[in-house]
């Protein structure tokens, strides 16, 4: 595998602070369920259910990461939790149409496969480094602009 050429933001729902406070809310959460679980205050029991299932998804959203890069190869998505990585390779080849729109602060270039877009979302200042990457693996395919 390549190294990167043109490494994208990463992409997470929530900043550090608030993943760090969804953490530990979830293993909270989890911990008391499992407590309640093993406890013999049947009572109780029918509680843990719901607490299991929220303390789950806050440890997974807490441990939820996308990054993107621009590599030799061609667009490499990747998505990454507390356990497990997933790695999409979409070969230059395969990219039909690219789209840049422009912010104030980013670009995002969305690579158009098929009926799959990717996008990508890069710093302003590094758009002259996006064309002369586009310019040399995909030449005959012109970027669109969208203001």
């Amino acid at each position: 595998m390549s190294s990167w050429l043109l490494k994208g933001k990463t992409s997470v729902p929530f900043p550090k602070w608030a993943r760090l406070f969804i953490a530990v809310t979830g293993f909270a959460l989890l911990a008391y369920s499992i407590n309640t679980f093993f406890s013999s205050d049947m009572h109780k029991l029918q509680y843990t259910f719901p607490y299991t299932v929220i303390a789950l998804g806050c440890i997974f959203v807490a441990g939820f990461e996308k990054r993107i890069f621009l590599t030799e190869d061609g667009i490499i998505k990747e998505f990454r939790t507390w356990g497990s990585k997933g790695r999409d390779l979409i070969p230059w080849e395969e990219v039909t149409a690219v789209r840049i729109s422009k912010s104030a602060e980013n670009n995002v270039a969305t690579f158009v496969r098929d009926n799959k877009n990717v996008t990508i979302t890069i710093e302003k200042n590094k758009n002259l480094e996006l064309m002369d990457i586009l310019s040399s693996y995909l030449p005959e395919i012109s970027p669109e602009q969208i203001d």
